[in-house]
C-alpha cells in the first residue's frame, strides 16, 4: 500500500483522504486535486490500494481487503479524515462504515460505487452498450494491451474532452484482481447500516458510461441527498469540470465541517 501526504501551510481545515476507484491509482488526484486542495488549507493524503494477487492465494483480495488499507491510513493521519471517494472508492468507504461505524467529518461521494454494487448496471450495459461491455470484459480478463486505445476517452470523458490527452491516460490503467471486481458487483449493504451522522455530498457526471443514473438515485436515497451533476464522464476529477466539482466541493466542507 503506498500512502501518500501533501501538507498545508495554513492546515484551516480538517484532513482529507482521497480513495481511488477501479483500474487505476492515486494518479487521477495527483494531477489538480491534491494541489487545489492544499492550496486551500487542506492537510491531503492519497492510498494507492495494493491489488496483487495470485492466482492460488488462500487470501483473495476483496472489499474488506481496502478497507483495512483505509483503518491503516486513518490510524497514519491519527483522526478520522473527511473522505473524498471516487466510484470503487466510495464502495470501500461505504463497506468500512458499515462494519466500523467511525464518525467521519464528511463524505464526498463522486460518482460513486452504489450501496448494492453493479449487479444490474453491467447487465444494462450488456444490453445497451455491447461494444462497451466486450471492452471491459477484455480489460478485466486480458488487460489494458487488449483494449482500444480510445477506450479511456469513451468510459471516463464527455464526449469534447481532447483525444489526445484521454488516450495519454491509459497508460495508467491497472490490473484488477477478479475477487474483488466480483466482490463490488455483487456487494449488497442495507440503507440502515449507512444511516450516518455526519454531512454526505453526492457528486454525479451527465455523461457517466459507468455509474448510470439509477445507481445515483440508488445512493440519493440511501442519503437522503440530491446529487450534484456536471458536464463530465466518469473520471471527474481530470474532466474539464473538475475545478467546478472541487470548488463544490471545498464550499460544503466549509459549511457543513468545523474549521480546525
Amino acid at each position: 500500500m503506498k500512502f501518500t501526504s501533501a501538507k498545508s501551510q495554513t492546515k484551516q481545515h480538517k484532513p482529507v483522504l482521497f480513495l481511488h476507484g477501479a483500474y487505476c491509482d492515486s494518479f487521477v488526484w495527483d494531477e489538480y486535486y491534491i494541489k487545489y486542495f492544499s492550496e486551500k488549507g487542506f492537510d491531503c493524503y492519497s492510498v494507492d490500494f495494493e491489488n496483487e494477487e495470485s492466482l492460488f492465494t488462500l487470501n483473495p483480495t476483496t472489499i474488506n481487503t481496502y478497507v483495512n488499507q483505509v483503518l491503516d491510513c486513518i490510524k497514519k493521519i491519527g483522526e478520522p479524515p473527511i473522505i473524498v471517494a471516487h466510484s470503487m472508492g466510495a464502495a470501500v468507504v461505504q463497506k468500512l462504515y458499515a462494519k466500523h461505524k467511525i464518525d467521519f467529518p464528511a463524505w464526498i461521494l463522486m460518482t460513486p460505487t452504489p450501496p448494492r454494487g453493479y449487479g444490474m448496471s453491467s447487465q444494462m450495459m450488456m444490453l445497451t452498450d455491447p461494444t462497451l461491455f466486450n471492452q471491459m470484459y477484455l480489460l478485466q480478463m486480458l488487460g489494458k494491451s487488449f483494449v482500444d486505445p480510445g477506450l479511456a476517452k469513451h468510459v471516463l470523458f464527455a464526449e469534447d474532452f481532447d483525444d489526445k490527452k484521454a488516450e495519454s491516460y491509459l497508460h495508467n490503467i491497472k490490473s484488477m484482481p477478479h475477487s474483488l471486481v466480483y466482490d463490488v458487483m455483487t456487494m449488497v449493504i442495507s440503507d440502515k447500516d449507512l444511516k450516518v451522522d455526519f454531512p454526505v455530498m453526492l457528486q454525479a457526471a451527465d455523461y457517466d458510461k459507468l455509474v448510470t443514473r439509477a445507481d445515483v438515485e440508488t445512493v440519493e436515497n440511501t442519503y437522503d441527498i440530491k446529487a450534484n451533476y456536471y458536464d463530465s464522464g466518469h473520471a471527474l476529477m481530470l474532466d474539464k469540470s473538475w475545478k467546478v466539482a472541487a470548488d463544490d466541493a471545498i464550499a460544503f466542507i466549509e459549511e457543513n465541517v468545523k474549521q480546525k
